[in-house]
This record gives C-alpha cells, structure tokens and sequence, in this order.
C-alpha cells in the first residue's frame, strides 16, 4: 500500500533519542530545545553539535550540568552545557553562581532569569554587580560590571538586559554592552545595535545616546523575527513591522499561535501550521500534531518533532509499506525515498529510509494484524496492515486395506500415503494421523478402524500452533476371511493332520496335555498326544493374521465310557496318535440315600434324598411288582403301589447299596381304617342312588 504525505523534506537529520518536547529559543529563534533532556548537545538548523545526552537524574530536582561530568541539584537557575554550563544556588547565608571551569562567585543577592535556550543571573557582590549570560553556544562572565545592586534582569533577541536600582541600565548583546540612565528591557539586537522597551516606548540604543523610535501601548509584546530586512513584533494576535520609526500592521487575518519570521512568515498553532511567502502571500497549509514545532529560517520552514528535524516543502511525499511473509515469519516493510520517518511498536522504536519488522513468535499459519505508529516530521500516522497466513498445501493419495482380521502392524487396517508434493515454509511441518508427511515419500499408517478421509495438519514449530489445512480421502479396500479346514486321520499309532486354506498358514501348532508340538507344513504326523487337545493357527493374507482354533475329537471316546465303572484307578484309551487317560477316584463308602417318606392316597409316593446321580430299582415286599428310575442329587419322588415293606437297590456307577424300608403296624392299621370308612361310605352312597332310582 502506498501512504501519502502533502509535503516534502529536504535537509533532515535524526535526533537519536525520543521523549521529549520540542521548544524553540527565544534568545537566538534557532536553538532547538529538548523539554524532557537536562543536557543536551546544541541543536540548530544546521544539525547536531556535540553527543552529550541524559535525559535525567534519579531523586535530583532542577539539576543543572556545569559539564558533562558535573551536575548541580536544586539549582535555582542556570542552563547546562557540554563545557561551560552556569547553575545559581542558595547558601546558607549567601547565593553562588558555578561555572562549568570551574570557577565560583559569592553574593548577597541575585535576580535572574531563564528562558528557553538562555538564562541569565545577576550577582551582586557589594559594592559591585556580576552579570551571567548563557546560551547554547556557552556562558560569559562579566565580572564587577556596574557598581550598585540588580533590580531585575530580562532576555531578548541575542541580548539581556540588567535594570539596577538605581533606575540605571545595561544590555549585554554581542561582546558589547549598552548602557542607559533610565530602566530599559532588551527585545532584540538588530542592524548591529540593541532595540529595547521602556515606559511603553521602543528604544533604539545608539552609540551616542538612546533613541526613542515609538509607543508601544501593549505590554505583551515579543520580538519574532525580520521579513523584508526589518523587525517584525507580535503584539496579541496581531504583527507590526518596524519601519522607519513606526510599527506597520502585517496584513495576516490571524496571527494567533507560534509566530516566527525570516521573509517568510510561519504560524504554528499546535495542529495546524500556516506559511505566508515574503508577499506575505498564503503558501502552505498543512494539519499537524501539537508535538511537532514550526518556525521560520532563512526563508524556509524548519520542522522538529521526535527524532527528526528537517525543512518543509511543498509537494507531496509517498511512502511504500506491505506486509508479508518473508524468511517464515510474518514481516512488514516500509521504505520511503526522502522522507524522514520512524516507526514505534510495542514500545520499540526503528529508525531509517527501510524499516522491515519481523513477528517471529506469531503463527503464520494465521493471518497478522500489523498496527504500528508511523511518526514523521509533522506528527503520527496509525499504519494497519494485514500479512496473510502462509500458503500450505499438499498433493497425496493414500489407500487403505481393512479386514476381520488383525494387520500385522497391531491395527485392524492398514493404509499408504504417497506425498507427491508438499508447499510449505522451512518452520512448517505437515501431519497426518501423527506422521510427518514429507514430499516424495510413502509414509505407513496403522489403523484401529479405516478411516473415510485423513486429516493433514500444518504445525508451527515456532508457535506452537496446530491447523487443519487438508483432507485426504483414501480408497478403502476389504480383505476378506480366508477360508480354512482341519483333516484328521487315526491310524494304527499314529494320526495324520492336514491343513487346508486357501491363504497362507503360519504357526500351526498341536496343543496336548503333555505339550505344545510344532506342526510342520500342511501335513503332519501326530504319536503320544495326550488329549483333549486342539490345534491353533494363522491364517496371513496381505499383512492380515486370522486367528483359528480346532478341537481334536476322538470318536471312540464315547463308546468307551461305560456308565458304570466298577473300579477305580487309570483307565487309557488311545486312537491313532492321540492318548485319553482317566482316572477314577475311590470315593469313600457313604449311604448316598435318606430321609425316606411314603404318602399314601389311591397308591404311593416314595419321597427321599440323594447325595449322588444314579439309578434306582424299587421291589414290593410280596415282590409282585418291579420299577427302575433315574436318580438325580437331591430331593426325588417316585410314584409306587402300596405295601407294607420295599426292597430298593441304588447304583451310582461304582458302588451299588440295598435299603429295606417297612411301614410300621400302628400306620398300617390307621390307613386300613381310614380306607374301611371310606369303602363303607362309597357303599352308602351307591344303594341311596339305587333307591332313588326305583321311586
């Protein structure tokens, strides 16, 4: 972007350091002083004059430097300089005046005064008076210049001046002094002579005898400068040239402000500035900052603000400034051809005709808001300049292949990414599912599940900034399950396994009781397995294992449980290459049966308990009747004809027991009762129904 300017600069230079205010001597309408500097090298026009700088003293008031080495605190006035600087204190009984060489002088009294640029003391020692002048260009001493005491002193253009008591006077100006019998004040040293002000009138001092030129009726009156050769005054707003012994109105409308003239006349009201040419024609307006102070010089503007001092032209300056990203980091630039300028950001201050500043800390992965105060010869300018995010892109395919299965990488998918190109800056990293993605290379991925589209993120190593700039979609693919089958042949000691699949089989091992044994390739011979046992192996197709497991099976193991085995100890049994071994323990002789109880109603319910699984056979006492029946563990009922006694038989496989049970006669002959009631009750009943049928 370009930034314009409504003027030019010629002639500029930089003052080195900032925080300050910009004043113009009164004394001399050309030294620059720094309000915020308590020494400071001469500043004119024409540049720089020394390289003394301190801006203060710490728990130091009013300090006044007599040279660059010593400082007066408290000083009631002075000026400091580089060499030769004057500072007035109070004693305890007296005042002094110290000079930068070193010398002292003592007083009972002092009158003084200070401007800026200049100040003035006078000394009086009794019986005589020592006048002090100072300005940026050095101190004078003027030792016992009048015999009698001072009763106030004044600075004008290039002269002071020293009224006694006596109503006797004295303008020092030049390496001369003037002298008049009445009061007088200094305004200005012109044409070779001294020009002041006394009872309201201007005052021409001749080398003869003083010259009254005209009345002057304001008090506020103060010398700005010549145009056209000849003193200009500004009394109020108003200007007033001095010819030939008369005070002739300037024709400006309004001269309120910061006047200055040399031929041209220039106005400084803080933010604006006005320039009329030696016509006294309108030359220049501009808008200004109030830190920014005008005057007129040799017939030119001379400008002065922070850092920079330089003569104002009419024209137009334009200033070139774009924001970037260069070297990796967000950058602004800012160049201008001729015209001076600083920029202030953050509290850091460049200086120069290019001006690059760098945010090296910011992402560039977003974009950067540049706000920095672009100052320059007249004032401030707020410069905002965007600098866009980097350009990141990639170009990549990726593929993914998934399964049932588990990929040998630990994932249940697997996938490729091939990085054809890759546009970043140097700081800039690229990720995808926690792998660096670099151009050119085929990056791995292990998958927990596949993914429809992969997330490229850009890391600002820097920054320490993630952002999401791609998205890769892959092409899935599905490996199917292998399909797989186990053929097992018993011979006559030995077994044959076979493996069919139509993948690749890794790892197929027979696990037996007495061991794990590696079986070699599709088929294999099998001695002296112990079973059970089984067979685990893998399945590999493209990276993917699938995990089976086959349980061996002996048929004949069925036939060879009997369900009764009468004695206990190791049973075997073998088939083909396979062993089953069984051991029966001896379980300890214990009544397996109890708690016996018969209900009795149209025939009988046997109730009982059991402690083990078996079978059960039930014989009448008159054995006329005969039944078997499952017993399972616990509480069994069986469903029998009455008797008075039973004969039961229990098998449990390994042992068989015997149990006579026996109705005792007090239940026989209550149940016989209970059926003779019943029998003679169902009688009854049967010839009333024979009755009534016959009525």
């Amino acid at each position: 972007m370009k930034v314009k300017f409504g003027y030019r600069v010629k002639g500029s230079f930089e003052i080195p350091f900032g925080n300050y205010r910009v004043e113009l001597s009164p004394y001399d309408l050309e030294s620059i002083v720094l309000k915020g500097y308590v020494l400071h090298p001469r500043i004119t026009p024409r540049g720089i004059l020394g390289n003394a700088w301190v801006e203060s003293i710490e728990n130091c008031e009013n300090a006044v430097f007599l040279n660059e080495d010593v400082y007066i605190c408290s000083a009631l006035a002075g000026l400091s300089h580089e060499e030769m600087g004057v500072a007035l204190i109070k004693g305890i009984k007296e005042y002094i005046v110290e000079l930068g060489n070193g010398a002292r002088y003592k007083g009972e009294r002092a009158v003084f005064s200070s401007a800026a640029g200049a100040s003035v003391i006078a000394l009086y020692d009794p019986p005589y008076t020592h006048v002090f002048t100072a300005t940026q260009e050095g101190s004078t001493v003027h030792e016992r210049v009048y015999r009698g005491e001072p009763e106030r002193v004044s600075i004008g253009y290039r002269s002071f001046s020293v009224v006694y008591r006596d109503g006797r006077s004295q303008i020092f100006h030049a390496d001369e002094i003037s002298e008049a019998g009445f009061p007088i004040d200094a305004l200005a040293h012109c044409n070779g002579t001294v020009l002041g002000k006394s009872s309201g009138w201007l005052i021409w001092m001749d080398s003869e005898m003083p010259k009254p030129t005209t009345i002057v009726e304001s008090e506020k009156i103060s010398f700005i400068g010549f145009q056209s050769g000849l003193p200009i005054f500004k009394i109020e707003n108003k200007l007033l040239r001095l010819e030939g012994g008369a005070l002739i109105n300037v024709e400006i409308p309004d001269a309120s402000g910061f006047v200055t003239a040399s031929n041209i006349i220039v106005i400084d009201r803080d933010d604006e500035l006005f320039v009329y040419d030696a016509n006294l024609k309108p030359y220049m307006k501009m808008r200004k900052d109030a830190s920014s102070k005008c005057f007129a010089h040799e017939s030119e503007v001379f400008c002065c603000t922070e850092g920079i001092c330089g003569f104002l032209e009419r024209g137009e300056s334009e200033l070139h400034a774009s924001a970037d990203i260069s070297s990796g980091s967000h950058t602004l630039h800012i160049a201008a051809t001729d015209f001076p300028f600083y920029v202030v950001s953050e509290n850091e201050e460049r200086r120069g005709g290019e001006i690059e500043i760098r945010e090296e800390r910011a992402t560039i992965l977003e974009p950067f808001e540049f706000l920095v105060e672009l100052r320059h010869l007249l004032g401030s300018h707020k410069l905002y300049l965007l600098s866009p995010e980097a350009e990141v892109s990639i170009d990549a395919e990726a593929k993914i292949l998934t399964s049932s299965g588990r990929h040998e990488c630990g994932g249940t998918a697997y996938g490729k990414i091939n990085v054809k190109r890759v546009e970043a800056p140097e700081r800039i990293k690229l990720f995808a599912l926690g792998k660096d993605l670099k151009e050119g290379e085929s990056i791995e991925l292990c998958l927990e599940k596949a993914s429809e589209i992969i997330n490229v993120e850009a890391f600002d190593a820097i920054s320490n900034v993630r952002k999401e700039i791609a998205n890769i979609k892959p092409s899935i693919t599905y490996i199917g399950s292998p399909s797989s089958d186990i053929k097992v042949v018993h011979e006559y000691d030995e077994s044959v396994i076979e493996i069919e699949s139509d993948a690749e089989v890794r790892n197929p091992i027979l696990h037996c009781r007495n061991g794990d044994f590696p079986l070699q390739g599709k088929i294999s011979e099998v001695k002296g397995c112990v079973a059970p046992a089984f067979i685990t192996y893998e399945l590999y197709r493209e990276g993917f294992i699938f995990l089976r497991r086959r349980d061996v099976v002996l048929k004949g193991l069925t036939d060879f449980l009997p369900l009764s085995i009468k004695e206990s100890g190791l049973n075997e049994y073998s088939e083909g290459g396979f062993v089953v071994k069984i051991a029966v323990p001896e379980l300890p002789n214990i009544d397996p049966l109890s708690s016996f109880k018969l209900k009795v109603g149209r025939g009988a319910e046997l109730y009982f308990k059991s402690k083990q699984i078996g079978r059960i056979a039930i014989l009448l006492g008159d054995r006329s009747f005969l039944k078997t029946a499952i017993v399972r563990a616990g509480m069994n009922v069986l469903y029998i004809p009455f008797s008075s006694s039973y004969f039961l038989t229990f098998d449990n496989g390994y042992r068989t027991y015997s149990y006579k049970l026996e109705v005792p006669i007090e239940e026989l002959m209550r149940i016989a009762v209970k059926q003779a009631k019943a029998l003679a009750m169902k009688t009854e009943q049967r010839i009333n129904f024979i009755n009534q049928q016959q009525l």
